[in-house]
């Protein structure tokens, strides 16, 4: 199971790569709606869907070189400098930067500054290096966690629906896990989900 990263198909010379984001799925009818793409094996079909035609796929992408969250160049060091380089920016809106790191979507971006108590609104330039070095950590530990936690939940999932064991981004319940109200503002230009004891840096 892969939280952030993409999947790759290899045909010759070429590759397929393939984001799933948040609704996208894999599946072998092509009568299926919201088809974005089906690739032709004969007598079988592989067919990519998204309802939200969110799931990227690029054929031959160019090669960026920006780490995903859970690779090993996504190094300490590596987070510090885009930090300085990115003082002014919104805690919440460089986290889901994937020209900054691959793989951090919304619900996971609200999980890991859940983790590290920090407010989305926070500026980045105002988080103290103690704190940064935390966000650092449950960036790394979010992740790990979800991939673990869905392989156990759902272990044939391939879509990434499963968030039944999420911490703040809940849209079931009013409350967090920590028995705190759940408070959803519009945070750069995504729903964000957090709660009042979330540390502001401003």
């Amino acid at each position: 199971m892969k939280i952030s990263e993409y999947e790759v198909f290899k045909f010759g010379e070429n590759k397929l790569n393939v984001h799933l984001m948040l609704k996208g799925e894999f599946g072998f009818d092509d009568e299926v709606k919201y088809k974005i793409i089906s690739l032709d094996f004969g007598e079988e079909k592989l067919v990519i869907s998204d309802p939200k035609s969110m799931c990227l796929v690029s054929l031959n992408p160019m090669i960026v070189k920006v780490p995903d969250a859970l690779g090993l160049d996504f190094t300490y060091e590596y987070f510090l400098d885009k930090v300085d380089k990115n003082k002014d920016s919104n805690v919440k809106s460089f986290l889901i930067n994937q020209s900054i790191i691959k793989g951090i979507g919304n619900a996971y971006a609200d999980e890991i500054l859940f983790e590290a108590n920090i407010s989305p609104e926070s500026i980045l330039g105002a988080i103290p290096g103690d704190v940064l070095k935390k966000m650092y950590a449950s960036i790394k530990n979010v992740l790990e966690n979800a991939i673990k936690r869905i392989e156990e939940i759902n272990p044939n999932i391939i879509s990434g629906e499963e968030r039944s064991f999420l911490k703040v981004h809940l849209k079931e319940t009013e409350n967090a896990i920590n028995g705190e109200i759940i408070i959803i503002k519009k945070i750069a230009g995504k729903d964000t989900y957090f709660v009042g004891s979330q540390v502001l840096y401003e």
